[in-house]
């Protein structure tokens, strides 16, 4: 299982994950032959911004909102949606997937199933 630490001490969870694909994008461009480790980790970082629902994890979980000590770790688990764990413990990813190209999973957003009073 591919895992990725994603440091919250600054950002919430999507500016890291967005600094963390920019960063190592960068990285594979400038090196001198492609690297598969580089590759797999970039599809993962790339998966993850297609398919969380930023602002419900954030929401959902104070120490995705950033100025975090916790650990959190990006995962693989060979399936979509990637998992995300705090100090070691996997979340319940189902109510915070937006989108999911590999297995088409769509979240409808909460606002189009309300009804206003």
């Amino acid at each position: 299982m591919l895992e990725i630490e994603i440091d919250l001490r600054r950002h919430c969870i999507e500016t890291a994950i967005k600094r963390s694909y920019n960063q190592l994008l960068s990285e594979y461009f400038h090196s001198k032959k492609g690297d598969s480790a580089s590759e797999t980790k970039l599809a993962l970082l790339q998966n993850a911004l297609t398919c969380f629902d930023f602002p419900s994890l954030r929401a959902g979980h104070k120490n995705l909102a950033g100025k975090s000590d916790a650990r959190i770790v990006l995962a693989d688990k060979g399936e979509c949606p990637p998992g995300i764990l705090i100090d070691g413990r996997p979340i319940d990813m189902t109510p915070h997937i937006r989108k999911c190209h590999h297995n088409g999973i769509e979240q409808i957003p909460r606002s189009a199933t309300e009804t206003r009073r």
